[in-house]
């Protein structure tokens, strides 16, 4: 079943990579000038007969607009179609860590005729069109994101080689930002991956791990990311041979009733927009465009089905509820930055003390992001209750394909269980850079936690509460070094919920922000700086909400808001 997305999902736009905050002009008023080194393009190299086609945008993540298509279109002209010497092609990443990350939303937000849209995906249509029709393959070979506009590039490729890192991953998520994938994504996914798994991905904008791709038929080959250019040189060397064929998926025999005749896709059709008017009750326009445009493509012409996308994308641009969405992204965007710079001292050590569900939680995700981890606790059995925690979590992502057994085993060893009575904690504890406090809700117990640690602690270590109430100025008037001490609330589970409260107190230092804020961000962190006033910024906007939600029950509009509410996330009816 699919599990469409929408705006409750907004925290989590935080991970969306699909669209880029790069621009800042309509980049489809400019032209690229195009020379031996482009602006999105490195040097075209040719090894035996394959051209080498390595994309290196302006940015730290290679991202699309205009002007990378105008570029590609060029360089495939001069560079490729007409070198009767270049057989095949490759198309790769120069940048380390990812294809494609995307188009750029400000490429969007920055168009006032939103008619130029519809006009700048035809032009990217017809580029990657007349690329198909020169019969000379082409092979993406993808190490890193390969996302929205990213994957639909690959798509139109003759063959998709991924590397098995984790940090490649696949996906059309503009779903997310009220749009749908305006590249070619919604014609030239099914073809591939098949109707039903194509409206998966389009319409939850989920991404797609190397080997689940593999086994979809969305990646042909995967391999270590050492070889990935090796390995592409010689696939693309063999189809142009004719001694390698690329081959679809094959499908089984309801599949192919479902997906293959007219009444087959009218039963899909009809369950997938049951499913969409149940998840978006009418007021997320991008998922029915999206099934419409799907729709439209089966019977259509492939140039009538391309325009009809391009249209449906110019619209959904235009809508109040993608400029919302796409507001929200770029606000997610912008807390990656800090304001308080790179700490001085770099954390390489956090110690997490208490390893109860939330302390074992932000243990897991401090270690596996590389971080080495003292998880404290007053007894073995805590500490143990707490690794257990942890190994039952990272075990869960390797059954589901998400962690491989090294990553488990590096993850874990990362993890050192204390207790008060280990004969060298506080040794330990004198090589931490931070110490992430998460005890039970008890002032005194705080500041016993904080007076007894600061004797073995580093002058320099943060020390951070993960108080969801109390004052962070109370918690500090314990320390010798209040300055050290600041709150960071982190939510229930800790490895799913993408958000961070960060509290200075009046006198908590600007280091002791910055180290904060890298910890929670290189944790994966949607990470948010607020005031040390009563709940936060969470919970002091909970106790209203609850409040007047109660309110409203009591009056005119219970029957209303208890039919609505119910297909909230976190319904505040069923709350109280």
């Amino acid at each position: 079943m699919l599990r469409l997305a929408s705006a409750r999902a907004s925290l989590r736009l935080n991970g969306l990579g699909a669209f880029q905050g790069t621009a800042t002009c309509p980049s489809f008023l400019k032209r690229a000038s195009l020379s031996t080194r482009g602006q999105y393009f490195a040097p075209v190299e040719v090894k035996d007969g394959v051209a080498i086609i390595r994309i290196d945008g302006p940015g730290k993540m290679n991202t699309i607009d205009d002007n990378f298509r105008q570029e590609i279109d060029a360089l495939w002209t001069d560079k490729v179609a007409n070198d009767a010497s270049v057989k095949a092609a490759v198309i790769i990443s120069a940048k380390p860590d990812n294809f494609i990350a995307g188009a750029d939303i400000k490429f969007i937000d920055s168009v006032e005729d939103f008619a130029s849209l519809k006009d700048v995906c035809l032009k990217g249509h017809a580029t990657f069109q007349k690329i198909r029709k020169a019969n000379k393959p082409l092979v993406a070979a993808i190490h890193g994101p390969a996302l929205g506009g990213g994957l639909e590039v690959a798509l139109y490729c003759d063959y998709r080689i991924v590397t098995s890192s984790p940090k490649t991953v696949l996906g059309l998520p503009e779903v997310k930002l009220g749009l749908l994938p305006g590249f070619g994504g919604t014609q030239n996914l099914h073809p591939i991956v098949g109707l039903q798994a194509a409206l998966d991905m389009t319409l939850t904008g989920k991404n797609i791990r190397p080997d689940k791709a593999k086994k979809m038929g969305l990646a042909d080959v995967v391999v270590d990311p050492a070889a990935l250019e090796t390995v592409a040189v010689e696939t693309a060397r063999a189809l142009a041979e004719g001694s390698l064929k690329g081959k679809r998926k094959g499908k089984g025999l309801l599949q192919k009733v479902l997906e293959d005749t007219s009444m087959g896709r009218s039963i899909v059709y009809g369950q997938t927009e049951k499913m969409v008017a149940k998840n978006t009750g009418g007021h997320y326009p991008a998922p029915t465009a999206i099934l419409d445009t799907i729709k439209y493509g089966f019977t259509h012409s492939k140039p009538q089905a391309l325009e009809y996308e391009a249209t449906r994308f110019a619209e959904l641009a235009a809508t109040s509820v993608s400029a919302a969405l796409r507001g929200i992204f770029t606000g997610t965007t912008a807390l990656k930055q800090s304001k308080y710079g790179k700490p001085a001292n770099p954390v390489e050590t956090v110690a997490v003390v208490g390893a109860g569900l939330m302390g074992a939680g932000i243990a897991q995700v401090t270690a596996e992001k590389g971080y080495r981890v003292l998880l404290k606790d007053k007894d073995l059995a805590g500490v143990s209750r707490g690794e257990k925690y942890i190994s039952d979590n990272l075990k869960g992502k390797m059954k589901k394909k998400r962690m491989t057994k090294y990553a488990y085993d590096t993850t874990t060893s990362r993890v050192v269980g204390l207790t008060d009575e280990s004969a060298n904690w506080g040794k330990q504890f004198g090589k931490a850079d931070m110490v992430i406090e998460a005890v039970f809700e008890d002032l005194s117990l705080k500041h016993k936690v904080i007076q007894q640690l600061e004797e073995h602690l580093p002058p320099h270590a943060v020390f951070a509460s993960n108080t969801s109430a109390i004052p962070i100025a109370r918690i500090a008037e314990a320390s010798q070094r209040p300055e050290n001490v600041i709150g960071m609330h982190y939510f229930s589970p800790v490895p799913q919920m993408p958000l961070l409260e960060i509290i200075p107190h009046k006198g908590t230092s600007k280091e002791a922000a910055a180290a904060a804020f890298e910890v929670g961000k290189k944790q994966g962190k949607t990470v948010i700086f607020v005031k040390d006033v009563p709940g936060f910024y969470v919970n002091r906007c909970l106790g209203p909400y609850l409040v007047e939600t109660g309110a409203l029950m009591e009056g005119a509009l219970v029957a209303s808001l208890g039919i609505g509410c119910l297909a909230w996330l976190l319904s505040p009816r069923l709350k109280i």
